[in-house]
């Protein structure tokens, strides 16, 4: 059901939700809807399509006794329900009675015996045969096991060898394509999420170098003013340095930035008043 080719046969494409069982979305959605009842539309479907009708024997929310009511009082295809001439056949599968059938102008009705509200559920094989009956496929057989209907009973010839043979190659075949189906979504996922971890590698390598380019650009612009001359009556005037004449070391990359940030600030908080001497002039 996932599927996006089933997805579009069924136009659920817009629905991005998984499949669940009941579901209150549908339930709003349908609330007051003004539709014609079933009812009044079985009977124009049933001049053209087959329709099939089960219920389940102890089905509390849509009992069996509603639908042969609804079948009884309906008018199709010339006739109001089923006829007297029509009879309610047993249905058996592997000599065991599983429900009844009845069957007339293009309208077939089971009774699924033991069945519940979710027939399919309770019973699995009963339903598979059911729904071959009315495609008419499946030989009367429904998993290795004999299905029969009232008298009635489709003769089946097996199969010979080399049918036998070719059916077997042809499953190994549809086997393969299966599996390299399967494999397929796999590798792409795998893919995807390779490609994804590798951007995810690209875009931490980005922000990384992003800012090891920005230090080293600041490094170099707090190098480059620690550089620069300082355009006292010294540099001006010439003389020793004061490193040679105070006999200091010359200070590292750290030191330098941090004399920095200090000059700022003793620059900042030194104001010199008329009148004051400095002594920093040496003239």
């Amino acid at each position: 059901m996932l599927q996006s080719e089933v997805k579009k046969a069924v136009h659920a494409e817009k629905q991005n939700l998984g499949w669940k069982e009941c579901t209150s979305l549908v339930y709003s959605e349908l609330r007051g809807d003004q539709s014609k009842p079933s009812y009044e539309l079985l009977p124009g479907i049933l001049k053209k399509i087959p329709i099939l009708l089960f219920s389940g024997e102890f089905d509390l929310i849509c009992n069996y006794l509603g639908t042969e009511y609804l079948i009884g009082n309906m008018t199709w295809n010339g006739g109001r329900g089923f006829s007297k001439k029509t009879k309610t056949e047993d249905w058996k599968i592997d000599n065991e009675l599983v429900g009844y059938y009845k069957q007339e102008r293009n309208l077939t009705y089971v009774l699924i015996k033991d069945g519940s509200h979710m027939v399919p559920y309770d019973k699995p094989i009963e339903c598979l045969d059911m729904i071959n009956r009315f495609m008419n496929v499946g030989s009367d057989v429904v998993k290795g096991m004999k299905s029969i209907v009232g008298t009635r009973e489709t003769i089946v010839t097996p199969p010979k060898d080399d049918e036998k043979k070719e059916d077997k190659k042809q499953d190994k075949e549809e086997d393969k394509e299966e599996e390299e189906d399967d494999k397929k979504p796999d590798e792409e996922q795998q893919s995807v999420e390779k490609d994804d971890e590798w951007s995810q590698y690209y875009s931490w390598g980005t922000t990384t170098l992003v800012f090891v380019i920005l230090f080293a650009i600041a490094l170099c612009c707090c190098w480059c003013r620690g550089k620069k001359p300082s355009g006292s009556a010294l540099d001006q005037f010439g003389g020793a340095p004061q490193q040679e004449r105070e006999d200091l070391k010359k200070p590292g990359l750290l030191t330098s930035i941090q004399n920095l940030f200090k000059s700022n600030k003793a620059k900042a908080a030194r104001r010199f008043r008329l009148g004051d001497n400095d002594e920093s002039n040496e003239l």
